[in-house]
């Protein structure tokens, strides 16, 4: 099962590969990504229904855990049943806590801080 510190990992391997400017609505710019997908920086999408290929920060990360095909488009990231049993509450949690400040057009570094703060207060709650 993963967990938080793994998805931690995995948002900092998304956050090195992209940057730490990088804006989900970037990927308009970048047309090798998003092979002939029209983006809209409104409406998320954890992966490209042409190529398959992670766009959403939390998209990237569950490629990179091997989880992408057991998430569902349209529903939140904190709402994927296909996830039970293979990550941990609070890691899912953390991972919402990016995609969130994501869909809210902050950057993925941004987005990575707020997972570290999450993390952290999952942390704490446990202590």
């Amino acid at each position: 099962m993963i967990d938080v510190p793994q998805v931690l990992n995995l948002l900092e391997i998304a956050v090195s590969e992209r940057g730490e400017d990088f804006h989900y609505e970037d990927y308009a710019q970048l047309g090798d990504l998003t092979a002939g997908l029209q983006i809209d920086p409104h409406d998320c999408q954890y992966a490209n229904p042409l190529t398959g290929q992670p766009l959403c920060i939390a998209g990237v990360v569950l490629n990179e855990a091997g989880l992408l095909g057991y998430v569902r488009e349209g529903d939140v990231t904190s709402n994927q049943s296909g996830l039970v049993g293979k990550i941990s509450e609070a890691a899912l949690d953390v991972l919402d806590a990016a995609q969130q400040a994501q869909d809210t057009g902050n950057s993925w570094g941004y987005a990575l801080g707020l997972a570290r703060l999450r993390a952290d207060e999952w942390e704490a709650d446990s202590a």
